[in-house]
């Protein structure tokens, strides 16, 4: 049997993608601006009227010339410093009673792997 979830609001009790600018922000790695872009698009996507697609290639863009070591170690980072605070109880224990039972768990997601 196979569990599945969904990351934001239900595993996590805030937006993955409303983290990650916060965590950039914090880093310095974006302006004011595209912290203000990225809340707009976050708007959008509550509404389901963002082109995710479009969206996908211009934050990819902006990574172009990173190492695929730098973006891990940088997720890992935001991992430890965002993402980890924000796991809600009942999800990590519902995840728990399903792994208990030997069942498979799968996190599902609309936001970028």
């Amino acid at each position: 049997m196979i569990a599945f979830f969904d990351m934001d609001r239900t595993l996590l009790s805030e937006n993955t993608g409303a983290l990650w600018t916060r965590h950039l922000r914090k880093s310095g790695e974006i302006s004011f601006a595209g912290m203000l872009r990225s809340s707009w698009w976050i708007a959008l996507y509550s509404l389901a009227l963002l082109d995710m697609d479009a969206v996908a290639r211009r934050v990819v863009a902006g990574m172009e010339g990173t190492s695929e070591d730098a973006l891990r170690e940088k997720c890992r980072r935001w991992m430890h410093d965002e993402v980890a605070r924000v796991i809600q109880d009942g999800g990590r224990g519902r995840s728990g009673e399903h792994r208990a039972a030997g069942e498979q768990c799968v996190s599902l997601s609309s936001s970028s792997p």
